[in-house]
């Protein structure tokens, strides 16, 4: 058996037992998955809420900072609209 051959039965190999074993992982029978789904649902909701907030605050901020500089043009201005936009970026 030369080396190239031997080599490749060991890479058939580690994918057919990588294989196996993501389909044993994959057909087990969890009682509590329903429930950990649910969480995790109600996690994610919770997270995109929280960011839809956060990111709506910001928005306003720094739309206020930008009228402020555009319509008071100071260095201390501009340094306010621009960290603003830092924030919201």
């Amino acid at each position: 058996m030369n080396f190239i051959s031997h080599r490749r039965r060991l890479w058939v190999a580690f994918f057919f037992l990588l294989s196996v074993g993501l389909a044993l992982m994959s057909c087990t029978d969890n009682p509590n998955a329903l429930s950990s789904s649910r969480s995790s649902k109600d996690d994610a909701e919770n997270f995109l809420a929280g960011a839809q907030k956060r990111l709506f605050d910001l928005s306003i901020k720094g739309g206020r900072a930008d009228w402020v500089k555009s319509t008071f043009i100071t260095d201390d201005t501009e340094l306010m609209a621009a960290e603003a936009n830092e924030n919201l970026i």
